[in-house]
């Protein structure tokens, strides 16, 4: 009776007494969750599992839980003068972005990127006839391609300012690093990416009016309802449950849900044009609990595809560290009619789409300037996973060495097999018809077996070529420790292409120190400024948990690795109360030339922003450990997931010489604040000899026959441009002549030409049967040798680039060489009958710069030659070009780099 008469006494508050000013106050966790039942408009802000919440509230509802003898904490009383005072933003929301700077962004970045984005594009108008924008980006954008579409939101409610950030920067991100990074061009060319930067304008211009220095808490839209007390919840409008928990009926509530599901202007627009697109993945943003939301909200029942919600959101999350689940287990209370779970759940106007929502962290609704690059950082991998997995994508993950003297690894001198393990991280769609390129410009290795097909990688699958491995040969004399950088061209469904490079290491640098910790940890102990009250470091197998790895860095059967305390569950025997410091040994670096240092480390932390005393720091001593002055790796008070990551570096570069010794001390520190979880992990120290410094010379030029020549003779002489040395060393040259373009077919090869006077020559030897061929060379010094430069193509019997018939089965297409280039490149493709083929140059804004060649080609092996130059014949500016290639059905798109 007694919570029944409270909840009537509550009810009757009037709407004046329910204005008053926000604050943000904190409650224990024990808190019967009942309370967000009876009051909806309680939003939390954060929590620490077991330990307390934090809402936002209003004086009445302080007031109210005070009545119910729960105990309260104001921790700020007026928190848009809180916001005000700490944010300091200055006019137009500072960094923050304003409507009116949200649309010129949009226009400013269609205008720098005409090519890949469409104009702003009105979905609605509001009450006060204020604009929802919309923009696409993709390598199309005008068309209505067959490509997987993808939608992101911000800014349901008006004072989740950091949200509109969020999407801005992951357009930024895609269009500024569209055709350098392989990830971000990848989507362009793969996706239709649709962002709604801002589904609530008059809630947010209204912000704007009362708070014009930021600071500003409206939530709802603007529409005067004529009750007296102006705003929908937008995010309560939704036709998914619409009516039920977690939503108010009270027009003077935050989370009012309208007169009737999709009464809002807002709303109707995005139903529409959800209803009218094919999204496949949608992630709608708001803040500020640091966590990602899947359906559903207004049920604890988990849908029908809780195994894909969970399987995406941790993809997601792999690297911020935030949390998964559906609305209650996020936020503690339902929430019926919004966009998440009706973008999921209405599956009769449109089709399914995977939706989530994320709560961007932070420290409040208008967080510190300072917090917004972290911000940022956090939500962009979400996004292009988020986008990835829209349609299959295919990426390598592990590799294996097979073969040789039969030790798994690749040494000088050795022939050996290469498996690759590929992932399809699209958990939605399958991959078919997946095939794998393997190209190097190393002059140490030569790629014997290039190609491998994979089949079919089911969504969420992997596949390997162990049945049909890649053939590799290294050269006996290359140096131990060299790193051999594998280019992995990977293309499946006759569309998708993904470029990446896979590190192998040949031998082995000798070891100063190596310690994978598999044999226990003499020398090492606890540190001087270790004081915590748990989480000591031991030497031990870890177990998993969300901020700890399941297992050590050291490859299988290793198992053991340096943590702060073995976790049996979430949060136990974490760093707690203090620092957990361990210390090496004195390690005696000895007299070498050049040391490099290696290991591997984690850090795993729950909450961040709420104490500076949260921190992560490794850090080196060269007098014995009676000073640190190095740190090697800083981490602050930001959320971290629990990945190992590499530490690689030079030390005498580091230091300015090689020391005498050296230790470290890694630190993991828990401040003040209850609650946190803290944990570290080291492993895989090295300390390596790394030889004398010498610096390998450039590349050479190739100087002649020309690339595509034709009527070369068959005793060709290759000619290159001398290369540079950076320490002027003396220099000789190798030469490699190959029968494939894919340079697998080694017919001729020499080392040693001695160096001439600005070029250098060599006449091959035997003589060449009549063919087209393909050529390649080095420069060496006494110690090391350059990379290949792109190869070039020249034919002792065919008078055309076009028109080689011998047969083939499928169109087939080879990388454009040489690239970069200054003189020509050429883009060869196979035909297996008579085809339409179009190929045209484009420039970075997507001009056409010339058009190569349009019409019928016969079966057979093509080339085509792009001279630099423009349709009217004037030397094209140095730079990144496209060559898009079309054969049939087929259309390839290949970078190209001209320098002048």
């Amino acid at each position: 009776m007694k919570l029944i008469a409270n909840l009537l006494a509550f009810l009757l508050i009037p709407a004046a007494v329910m204005a008053g000013s926000y604050q943000e106050i904190q409650i224990p966790w024990q808190t019967d969750l009942a309370v967000f039942e009876d009051m909806p408009d309680l939003e939390l802000m954060k929590k620490k599992d077991g330990e307390w919440m934090r809402l936002l509230s209003r004086p009445a509802l302080t007031q109210e839980l005070m009545n119910r003898g729960i105990p309260v904490t104001i921790r700020v009383d007026d928190l848009e003068t809180h916001y005000a005072e700490t944010a300091k933003l200055g006019p137009n929301f500072g960094q923050f972005y304003t409507y009116s700077e949200m649309v010129d962004f949009l226009d400013s970045l269609h205008a720098a990127h005409p090519s890949i984005t469409t104009d702003k594009d009105s979905i609605g108008t509001t009450l006060e006839g204020n604009t929802l924008w919309a923009m696409k980006i993709s390598d199309n954008p005008n068309s209505d391609e067959a490509e997987p579409e993808v939608l992101f939101d911000a800014l349901h409610h008006a004072r989740e300012t950091i949200t509109v950030s969020v999407v801005l920067n992951f357009m930024r991100h895609l269009c500024a690093n569209y055709g350098t990074d392989a990830q971000a061009t990848f989507l362009v060319e793969n996706r239709e990416i649709w962002f709604v930067p801002i589904v609530n304008p008059d809630g947010y211009l209204y912000n704007e009016s009362t708070n014009p220095s930021g600071g500003g808490l409206w939530r709802k839209n603007r529409n005067p309802n004529g009750g007296g007390c102006a705003g929908v919840d937008l995010n309560r409008n939704y036709d998914i449950d619409w009516g039920g928990s977690g939503s108010s009926t009270n027009q003077c509530d935050e989370t009012f849900r309208g007169a009737g599901a999709f009464s809002e202007l807002e709303t109707q627009a995005m139903r529409d044009f959800i209803n009218g697109r094919e999204f496949v993945t949608h992630n709608s943003y708001h803040s500020v609990v640091g966590a990602t939301i899947h359906p559903w909200g207004w049920t604890t029942v988990d849908p029908p595809d809780i195994a894909t919600f969970e399987a995406v959101a941790t993809g997601m999350n792999e690297f911020n560290g935030y949390g998964h689940g559906n609305a209650f287990d996020i936020v503690n209370y339902l929430a019926s009619g919004g966009m998440l779970d009706w973008s999921y759940g209405d599956t009769t106007n449109h089709s399914e789409v995977i939706a989530f929502t994320t709560e961007v962290g932070g420290t409040g609704f208008w967080p510190n300037e300072s917090e917004i690059p972290q911000l940022l950082s956090e939500m962009l991998y979400p996004d292009i996973y988020l986008s990835l997995v829209a349609g299959s994508y295919v990426t390598a993950v592990a590799t294996v060495i097979s073969g040789g003297n039969g030790d798994s690894d690749l040494d000088p001198g050795e022939t050996a097999d290469l498996t690759l393990t590929l992932d399809n991280k699209g958990v939605l769609v399958d991959a078919n018809t997946v095939s794998v390129t393997v190209t190097s410009d190393d002059s140490y290795v030569e790629i014997l077996d290039a190609t491998s097909s994979y089949g079919s990688i089911v969504a969420g699958g992997s596949g390997s070529n162990g049945g049909d491995p890649f053939s590799l040969s290294v050269d006996a004399a290359t140096p131990d420790g060299h790193a051999v950088d594998l280019t992995i061209t990977t293309t499946w469904d006759n569309a998708g292409m993904n470029v990446e490079t896979v590190k192998l290491v040949v031998g082995t640098l000798p070891s100063i120190v190596a310690d994978d910790f598999e044999s226990g940890g003499a020398g090492w102990g606890a540190d001087p400024t270790d004081n915590a009250g748990t989480g000591q470091w031991v030497l031990i197998d870890p177990n998993g948990t969300t901020y700890q790895p399941e297992d050590d860095a050291t490859p299988a059967p290793g198992t053991t690795a340096w943590i702060t305390g073995q976790n049996t569950a979430l949060g136990v025997d974490d760093v707690d109360g203090g620092t957990a410091a361990l210390r090496s040994p004195n390690f005696a670096v000895g007299a070498v030339t050049n040391v490099r240092l290696a290991f591997q480390y984690f850090f795993g932390q729950r909450d961040q922003g709420d104490d500076s005393g949260d921190f992560f720091s490794i850090d080196l001593s060269t007098d014995g450990g009676a000073s640190f002055p190095t740190n090697l790796v800083s981490i602050g008070d930001v959320t971290s997931s629990a990945l190992w990551t590499t530490f690689d570096t030079d030390l005498d570069s580091l230091l300015g010489g090689v020391p005498a010794n050296v230790m470290l001390r890694i630190q993991a520190a828990d401040g003040t604040s209850g609650g946190d979880i803290v944990e570290g992990g080291f492993d895989e120290l090295y300390i390596l000899d790394d030889g004398t410094g010498n610096n390998p010379p450039a590349a050479p030029a190739l100087a002649s026959p020309a690339d595509g020549a034709t009527g070369v003779p068959q005793n060709a002489t290759l000619v290159v441009d001398n290369a540079i040395d950076p320490e002027a060393n003396p220099l000789t040259y190798g030469f490699r002549v190959y029968g494939d373009s894919l340079l697998t077919n080694l017919l001729r090869a020499t080392n040693g030409v001695s160096e001439g006077a600005g070029q250098t020559s060599w006449t091959v030897s035997p003589v060449l049967p009549a063919g087209q061929y393909w050529w390649r060379a080095f420069s060496e010094d006494a110690e090391e040798r350059s990379p290949f430069a792109a190869a070039r193509s020249f034919n002792t019997d065919i008078s055309t680039g076009v028109g080689d018939t011998r047969p083939v089965n499928t169109v087939s297409f080879a990388p454009a060489h040489p690239n970069p280039f200054a003189g020509n490149t050429t883009v060869r493709f196979a035909l297996p009958s008579q085809m339409q083929v179009r190929a045209d140059v484009f420039d970075m804004s997507g001009r056409r710069v010339r058009s190569l060649y349009r019409g019928l080609l016969p079966a057979g092996r093509q080339i085509l030659a792009w001279d630099g130059r423009t349709g009217s014949g004037h030397e094209a500016a140095a730079g990144l070009y496209f060559v898009r290639l079309t054969a049939g059905e087929q259309t390839r798109n290949f970078k190209v780099t001209l320098v002048r």
